[in-house]
Order: structure tokens, then sequence, then C-alpha cells
């Protein structure tokens, strides 16, 4: 009789003033309270998805400077242990670091390119006419309107109206000032994260989720700041890594502005694949200006500092930091990038590793390479 009955489905049910659930007795009341609870949790994730999409730009930019001060306090969380003096005012000093060095890679940037450019528009006349040859020599070669070749007057009009009919100068200064709020926000973050202990923003969170995911939650995020560290160290260290071989490849080519594209070279370094590829592309318009020779010159070394990056840096650097699948990064880049715009190409790997920590917390097994026989 036992085994028959243990045996049956486990059902839900009413009967008298006792519920049963998953085959156990339960007062009505407390099953009550139980169902409420449950449905009160689904309503509020659903609002709080309804209410991401309906304010998609604010959410975008308060998560993703969320996310970078987080991997910047990360990274700079071991000083706080090194320094002397009280947490407050050292984590300030610490956290003003990353203000400092970006306010002086500009101001680098910026005060590098005036002189050479001042120089060019001297040349202007010269550039353009070679510049115009080469147009014409392209469209001999490929046969894009015989006779009539584009000129680079003709090409900045047509570059300047598309600009002004697609709206294009709104887009980007709305680009603009959502850069500059979000890198406040993340600065400020960053000051406070390392101000405040850490416990009292763990206990915040906690008090949030219910008592059976704290456990996972505090081991999830006991993993994850480490993760964040050694890719933020990884990144810069290659960033600047290739900002150095780059420079020298632009001075020994003769590349125009060779300071202000290396230093774009590295930062580029921050958003996976595509990041390289747009300096590249940069580089070699403003190659271009020079001649054929240092246009495939330029290409040459792109290829040796793609190969140094790829089978170097990143294997040698990254293995203690991101173990996610390189495919996976690949297409995430894209993906992210898609969903919260600049800030999600920048943060594309961060936000793998946030997911792939959750999923090794919450859902065992799930991360763990399949068995292939």
């Amino acid at each position: 009789m036992d085994d028959a009955i243990s045996s049956e489905p486990e059902f839900v049910g009413t009967t008298g003033a006792s519920t049963a659930v998953a085959g156990r007795a339960v007062p009505a009341p407390l099953a009550t309270v139980v169902a409420v609870r449950g449905l009160g949790r689904l309503f509020a994730w659903a609002v709080l998805l309804l209410l991401f999409f309906w304010f998609k730009h604010i959410f975008t930019l308060v998560l993703m400077g969320f996310l970078a001060a987080l991997c910047l306090s990360a990274s700079l969380r071991p000083l706080l242990r090194w320094m002397p003096g009280p947490r407050g005012i050292k984590g300030f000093f610490i956290g003003l670091l990353p203000l400092c060095i970006c306010a002086g890679l500009i101001f680098a940037a910026v005060w590098l390119l005036v002189a050479p450019i001042q120089r060019e528009l001297q040349s202007w006349p010269q550039i353009e006419q070679r510049l115009d040859g080469w147009l014409a020599q392209m469209n001999e070669q490929m046969w894009l309107e015989p006779g009539r070749p584009m000129t680079v007057h003709e090409l900045l009009r047509e570059t300047g109206s598309w600009f002004a009919n697609s709206g294009s100068f709104r887009g980007i200064g709305g680009a603009l000032t959502d850069t500059v709020v979000g890198l406040v926000f993340v600065f400020i973050g960053t000051i406070y994260m390392l101000t405040e202990p850490s416990d009292q923003s763990v206990r915040a969170v906690m008090a949030l989720l219910p008592a059976r995911r704290q456990e996972q939650t505090r081991r999830a995020l006991a993993a994850l700041e480490p993760r964040l560290r050694y890719w933020f160290i990884g990144a810069t260290v290659t960033a600047v890594i290739i900002g150095c071989t780059s420079l020298l490849g632009f001075w020994l080519i003769g590349v125009p502005f060779f300071i202000p594209l290396a230093i774009l070279a590295g930062i580029s370094e921050y958003v996976p694949t595509l990041g390289p590829a747009f300096a590249f592309l940069v580089a070699l318009i403003i190659a271009s200006t020079q001649g054929k020779d240092e246009v495939l010159w330029l290409a040459g070394l792109y290829a040796l500092v793609h190969v140094l990056e790829s089978y170097v840096l990143i294997p040698f650097i990254y293995r203690e930091a991101v173990r996610i699948p390189p495919v996976v990064t690949l297409f995430t880049v894209v993906l992210w990038g898609g969903i919260f715009g600049i800030g999600g190409l920048i943060l594309a790997i961060p936000i793998d590793l946030v997911l792939w920590t959750m999923a090794e917390a919450f859902i065992p097994g799930a991360t763990e390479p399949l068995a292939l026989d």
C-alpha cells in the first residue's frame, strides 16, 4: 500500500483546511502565502523587464557604468591593502588614478595632434592632388566610372551631404554626451566602491534575494571580482604592448600622427576583434595620403601585430582571467554591441564573465565542456 502511494505522481490540490503541495500536506494559509510570493516575484521581474525596455537608454547607461566601475574598483582594490591610512582617504586618491590617466592620454593626443594638423593643412593642396591621382588610378583599375573619376572634393561634399541628411550629427552629439555622462558615472562609482566597504553593498544585494539563493550569490560574487581584475589588468597590459609596438611601427613606416594613432591602437584593444580592425582602418586612411608603399607596409605591420596579439599575448596574459571559449566571445561582442551600444562593445568580455560566473554558481555543470566520443 505504501509503495503504491509513493509511486503516484506528485500533485497540487486542496482538501478542507489543508493543501497538498508535492505530495505533502501544507496548511492552506501557508500555501497561499507561498503562491502569492511566487506570483509577486514573477510580477516584479516582469515589471523590471518592462521598465528596462521602456527606459532602455537610461538603464544601459547605468548598467554599463556600474560594470565599468566594478572592473576598475576590482583592479585597484589590492592597492587599498598595500597603502596605509584610513580607507576613505586612500580609496579616494586611488580612485582618482583612472581619471588622471584618461585625462593625460586625451591631453597628450590633442597636444600631439595640433602641430601635425597645422603642417598637413599647409600642404593640403599637394595632398589633395596626390589623392585625386590615387582615386583616378583606382577608378581605372576597378572600372567604377570610366571617364569620370571621383575627386577628393566631390567625396567630401557627398560625405557631408550624407551626414546632414541622415541626422548623423545629432547622433554623434548624443553619443558624445552619453560618453561624458558615462565616464563621470564610472569615475564616481569607482571612488565610491573603493571608499565604502564591499560588505555593505553585498549585504544590500543579499537582502533582495531569497534565502536559498544567497549562498550561491555570495560564491558568485567572490569568484567574479578576481576574474574582472585579471581581465582588466590583462587588457591594460595588452593595450600597452600593442600601443608601443604600433608606435614603433608607425614611426618606422613614416605614418603621420603616429603617436595619436598608437594611442588609438592601444585603447582599441579593450574592444575584442572590432576595436583593432577600426584602429587599423583609421591608420590605413591616413597612410593612404603618403602613397602605396606606406599602405603595404602598414598592412604587414597589422598582420604582425595581430599574430603577436592572438598567439602570444592573449594566451599568456588571459590564461588566469578569461576561460570563456573564443567563439562565444567573438559572437557576443556583436550581440552586446547591438543591445548596449558602444558600452557593450567595450565591456563585452566582462558581461560574458558575469553571465559565465552566474551560470557556474546557479546551474551546476553548465559551463563544463561536453564529453564527445
